[in-house]
């Protein structure tokens, strides 16, 4: 049996997997094709199968068509050509072109690990009474001509006050990070001296 090589660029793969992720669209009730252990795709040495191609056109479109599948995988082999040939160039070695992969990579990590903190906040951090009370008069003094009633925006005042309470456990939370971190900072070398 002949052996296969299987190539990927790191970022393109890295950056699909994430894009996906961020889409995060459901995909209930559309049909998985069959999969089989050769290449659904192949473009050049690269290869996907058909799991992937399956996954990946399901996080991509929400509707489950010929058409869809067409049109995508003609997006595919168009992104997977260019990408080779971005390679071929030296592009993806390139320091401006690597600076900005790394500013992306970070945003996307830490929007994914807030996003998770704030996942596991959310459900706990429940506005009680008093502070919905405390809340509308703080809201009160910031807005001094206005004359609704609690009863009226009760329901927004406790939006704000577990917002605020979300915020604060956020800050609590990157606090002990700092706390439990080594951390040194010549202040001078950063122009703070």
């Amino acid at each position: 049996m002949e052996e296969r090589t299987i190539v990927r660029s790191k970022f393109p793969y890295f950056a699909w997997l994430l894009a996906a992720a961020a889409l995060s669209l459901t995909a209930a009730g559309c049909s998985k094709k069959p999969e089989s252990s050769e290449p659904a795709v192949q473009v050049n040495r690269y290869e996907m199968s058909a799991a992937e191609f399956n996954e990946q056109f399901l996080d991509f479109s929400p509707t489950d068509s010929p058409a869809e599948r067409e049109r995508f995988l003609n997006n595919l082999i168009t992104r997977k050509l260019l990408l080779q040939e971005a390679k071929h160039l030296g592009l993806d070695t390139d320091k401006e072109f690597l600076k900005t992969v790394e500013g992306f990579w970070e945003q996307s990590l830490l929007k994914l690990v807030v996003s998770q903190k704030m996942k596991s906040v959310a459900g706990s951090m429940q506005a009680t009474p008093a502070e919905i009370e405390a809340g509308y008069r703080k809201w009160q003094n910031e807005n001094p001509g206005s004359e609704k009633p609690l009863s009226e925006i009760r329901d927004m005042m406790a939006w704000r006050v577990q917002r605020e309470k979300e915020s604060r456990a956020l800050e609590d939370w990157t606090g002990a990070l700092h706390s439990d971190a080594k951390i040194h900072v010549d202040r001078k070398a950063v122009g703070l001296e």
